[in-house]
Parts: C-alpha cells; structure tokens; sequence
C-alpha cells in the first residue's frame, strides 16, 4: 500500500538521518542530506520527528509543534538548552474565535432580509485576512469558529430567498476555498475534517459541483486537492498510531463530498486488506468504514478460523508457561520443553523482550489498558508470532508508556 508505505519510510529515514525522538540530534552538514531530509517534511509525520527535522535544518517550527508535551518527548535537556530560541513562538495571530461564534448564534435568529449585504461584508473582511495570513497567523480555534460559521450560513441561506441564494453562491464557494486553505495551513485533523464538512455543504445546499468547480478552476482545484491528499495522510497516519477519532473523523468528512468519496472509498480498502499491521479496535473501525461487517476477538487474531482459534490457546498456553517457569520445581524445564515443541511442530515462537525500552509498534505491541499510548513503551510480556513467511502476530506483546 503506497501511501502507508511512503509515511513509514519517510518516518525511517528522518530517525536514520536526525536521530530517534528522546536521543540527542545529529547535525547535518552535509547540503545532500540537508536537501534529502527537507524533501521529506512534506510527508504527514510524527510532531515529535517534524520538529527534530526543522531544528537539525536550522529552522523554525511551527508553534503547533512547540507544546511542553511534544519538546519532552522529542529532545534531550541538552538539544533543548541549547536550542531553546528555536523552541520559542514569535508570531503575530488573529483570533476572532469569540466574535465569529457569536455571529453563528446570532445568524441562527436572524430575518432573511439581515443576511444580504451582512455576507457580502463578511466575506471581504474575510479575504482581507486570508490575503495577509503570511504575515498573520489566523488561530487554530479562529479556523474552526470561522469553518463553522460560514457552514451555518450557507445552510441558513439555502431556505430563504432562494433567487438570492442563487446569486450568493460563487461567494459560498470562495469562502469554503479560503476555509480549505487556512486548515492545510493549520495542519490539523479538526480543522481538516471541518473544511471537509463544510465543502460538503457547499455542494448539497448551494446545489454545486466541487468536481466540476475543480475542473473550471486549477487555482481552486489545487487547494481541494492539497485539502483532500493531507486528509488521506493523516487518516492513513491515525491508523498506524491507533487514533480512532481522528480516522474515522477524517474517513466520514471525505466520504461525505462527491470530489473525495472514490479515493478514500480506496485508502480505506487498501488499509482493510493491511488490516492485520493495525490493532483490533482499528480493525473493527476500518471494516465499518469499508461497508464490512466488523469481527472483534479477545486476542487480536488474524481471523475467526478454528484453526487460528487453536494458535490463540497454544499462546496462552505458551505465555502461562513462560509467567509460572521460576514458581517451582521443574517448571523452567517444563516451558522449555513446551516452547520447543510449540516451535517445531506449529511454528510458534515466543519473543522475550520483557524490560526492554522499544519504540511503540501498534502492530506489535499492547497497552496496559487505560494507560496513555507514547512513542516510547517498556515491554512487560513477551509477544508470540507464527513464523511463517511472514511472520503472523499471534498474541501482542503487553507494554507500558515510558514518560521520559
């Protein structure tokens, strides 16, 4: 699958390059590989690995990826000492969250007569803020309070005055441009999904074509576009790192418009057939956003087969062996015994990694339930896999966050 594929290879190389979250940054001198490693942070990567690629280019980060939480997880007390101008926001934003919430309430109540020349005015303010956004950073919250607002009229719009309505509705169609526009530029699934949305409703109450717009219009189609391919990233990336809310917030936005519902409808099949790289809750979601009906398992299994069912209890098997082996006389000889013939006979193979610090895999590993998932994780019971080519997981191994 190309898309998953490109993501976890662009994430490779960057650790190969700067260094893995939590270890100290490597410096680049090189201009080859300061170029290699600029070209990839068009990929939707990790905060933790896009702020370390910006600060080995000797670049400055974007505010969003300055949080206390994401330096902590990224750096070392020395890169961060030592690199603490490049860790400070200096910016100039606009935040009209409050104003623009209080016109959608307000538009809620307001006589049709009020909506005209009121929309006309807004709109213009509103590209007057989207002509300066270089030198002004428009807010994340301004962003969804703005999404949301525009989506109110639009939809206010469409019952009253419909040969008005008719007239409005290339100003609709601008204002959802400069809404897509300002969310690729936020580079956040929430204001992704409200753009999404808000595209949608252009197309069902104003009676357009997204598709069609596209087609009239490169400039326009050119922002859709990078709108519709960062969402399909970051739905991609959400199932890798096991973001529920953040797929399927995604998956049903792009579903919902016409000019995205064939690629996602695509993705989402592709992830399906990968299902077994993701975890079990993920794997329930993406057969519902398929149009499949889900299968859970208390195991993460690969199938609801008899004989998957009888790899499953050769593993617990396996794995209550391998907790009791130090509690008794004989017992280490006995799982060793159990394990080699578990191993030669049903190919089974138990990984003992227990107490090791690994980088989090949802693929292979399990948290504690009701512990926060982290990049970094400390094993505490070993996983048992199918060695078959390819291997097959058969039970994950069971984990902890490591904080620091």
């Amino acid at each position: 699958m190309k898309g998953m594929k490109s993501l976890i290879s662009a994430q490779e190389s960057i650790i190969k390059q700067v260094g893995a979250p939590g270890t100290l940054l490597k410096r680049l001198k090189d201009k080859e590989a300061r170029g290699k490693l600029a070209t990839l942070l068009g990929s939707t990567l990790p905060p933790e690995l896009r702020l370390r690629a910006l600060l080995a280019l000797g670049k400055q980060p974007s505010p969003d990826l300055l949080s206390e939480d994401n330096i902590r997880r990224s750096l070392t007390a020395k890169d961060c000492l030592s690199r603490i101008a490049r860790l400070t926001v200096k910016t100039s934003v606009l935040e009209a969250s409050e104003s623009l919430r209080s016109a959608a309430t307000l538009a809620q109540t307001a006589s049709e007569d009020d909506l005209p020349v009121a929309i006309g005015k807004f709109a213009r303010i509103v590209e007057k803020w989207d002509t300066n956004r270089e030198k002004v950073k428009v807010s994340d919250q301004t962003i969804l309070e703005f999404i949301r607002l525009t989506d109110a009229l639009c939809q206010k719009s469409s019952k009253v005055r419909h040969r008005y309505f008719k007239k409005k509705r290339e100003l609709f169609l601008r204002l959802a441009q400069v809404g897509a526009r300002w969310a690729v530029s936020s580079n956040k699934p929430e204001q992704l999904a409200g753009a999404l949305r808000l595209l949608g409703s252009v197309e069902k109450f104003a009676s357009l074509s997204i598709q069609d717009e596209m087609d009239d219009s490169e400039q326009f189609a050119v922002v859709i576009r990078d709108l519709r391919q960062k969402s399909i990233d970051y739905m991609i990336s959400s199932a890798s790192s096991s973001d529920i809310l953040t797929l399927e917030r995604l998956a049903r936005s792009l579903l919902r418009g016409h000019f995205s519902r064939e690629v996602t409808a695509a993705t989402l099949n592709e992830l399906y057939e990968q299902r077994y790289a993701f975890d079990e809750e993920i794997q329930a979601t993406l057969a519902s956003l398929s149009g499949r009906q889900p299968t859970r398992t208390g195991f993460h299994a690969l199938d609801a087969s008899l004989e998957q069912t009888k790899m499953l209890q050769l593993a617990s098997i396996l794995l209550r062996a391998w907790k009791v082996r130090h509690e008794g006389l004989g017992s280490s000889e006995v799982f060793e015994e159990m394990q080699s013939v578990l191993r030669n006979f049903f190919d089974l193979r138990l990984i003992d990694c227990v107490d090791e610090s690994q980088t989090y895999n949802p693929r292979i590993h399990e948290f504690v339930h009701g512990e926060n998932r982290t990049a970094t994780v400390r094993v505490i019971r070993p996983l048992v896999e199918q060695s078959h080519d390819p291997s097959r997981i058969i039970v994950k191994a069971l984990v902890r966050p490591v904080l620091d």
